[in-house]
């Protein structure tokens, strides 16, 4: 179950990469629009504000609406003190405008904070200062850290290069991360678990990109969940009950117009993995995690998966040989038509199934 989060894009620090004409006000680089002006060299003292992977996640929560320090300390799940030693080095510096007090709930006053865009005018490189291009990035890792892991096993991230010109580039560097692409984006999978690439994966292919100064915005386009039992699986058998008449009850209990399953065998024993995947080698059995079973998929009509016929003789075959399960249905597509393609692709757990 794939659940669309806000975006968490980080402030993109503006970096002029070598060769690049960095324009100010759009973030773009080589855009060669006429009267645009080149990013101008940070300060030191801005440089340094922007140093901060917090005080970069400051920026983006203030991007779009104004935030008290209060709110933006509970966004950040930080102490306001620290909060607000941060706020004020954002505001001296000019990365951040104060707006119109406002009363709070009890009355009390507050400062409400709006980014004001400033980072995207301005080059850090040549300032002296580092850690800028390592703050971009622990910035939107504390922001996949504070994922519930527990319910969002995997996420999907996406980076957009500020240079189109280096979007190859980009995707040779994270070539370990099997990339895909979305016009200008990049979009790829980090997980805890085994069905996509680690966080240290990740951010050992993003200190790449930080080195060869390949710039632009990262994103958390999405995460997936695990789906609570009762929402996701049909009800499953009994284990004394023949696999074989598990099926016929199971596929009794889908819509009349199913096409497509994926289903999952839950076996009793370790014992039986082996047999068991021999058995089931016609409907192409996959293992899933480190649990005593196997998932695969059913078409009823045409497309990819055992035909419902075979999936009942597979199981008939554990039945003889007195291998028991527990059969559950974890997703169904009704009337599915595809065009051009074997059928239609579930993403579970940042795998194609």
């Amino acid at each position: 179950m794939a659940y669309a989060e806000p975006t968490m894009a980080t402030e993109n620090v503006g970096v002029a990469e070598d060769g690049g004409t960095a324009t100010e006000g759009d973030g773009t680089e080589n855009g060669g629009g006429a009267g645009r002006k080149r990013r101008r060299p940070a300060t030191e003292e801005e440089a340094r504000a922007l140093a901060s992977s917090l005080r970069l996640r400051v920026l983006r929560l203030c991007l779009d609406r104004a935030l008290t320090n209060k709110e933006i300390a509970a966004r950040l799940q930080t102490n306001p003190a620290t909060t607000l030693h941060h706020v004020r080095k954002l505001v001296a510096t000019g990365f951040l405008a104060p707006q119109e007090e406002r009363r709070g709930t009890r009355g009390a006053r507050e400062v409400p904070y709006l980014a004001t865009g400033k980072s995207w005018t301005l080059d850090v490189h040549g300032s002296g200062v580092s850690g800028g291009g390592t703050a971009m990035i622990e910035a939107f890792l504390d922001e996949v850290r504070l994922i519930d892991m527990d319910n969002a096993p995997y996420a999907r991230l996406g980076l957009t290069p500020t240079n189109p010109q280096r979007l190859d580039r980009a995707a040779a560097l994270l070539g370990p991360l099997t990339p895909g692409r979305a016009g200008g984006t990049l979009r790829f999978e980090a997980a805890r678990g085994g069905h996509g690439s680690s966080p240290a994966a990740v951010t050992r292919a993003l200190r790449r990109l930080d080195l060869e100064r390949i710039r632009g915005t990262l994103e958390l386009v999405a995460a997936d969940e695990v789906a609570p039992t009762a929402h996701l699986r049909a009800a499953p058998a009994p284990e004394d009950v023949p696999l074989a008449e598990s099926w016929d009850a199971l596929a009794a209990s889908l819509p009349g117009d199913w096409s497509d399953l994926y289903a999952q065998l839950d076996l009793t024993s370790s014992d039986h993995l082996d047999p068991a995947a021999l058995a089931l080698a016609p409907v192409n059995p996959l293992r899933y995690g480190p649990a005593n079973g196997f998932r695969f998929r059913v078409a009823r009509s045409f497309g990819y998966g055992a035909s419902p016929g075979m999936t009942r003789r597979c199981l008939a075959r554990l039945d003889e040989r007195g291998i028991a399960g527990t059969l559950t249905a974890l997703r169904v597509l009704s009337d599915s038509k595809p065009v051009g393609t074997q059928g239609p692709v579930w993403y579970v757990g940042g795998k194609a199934v």
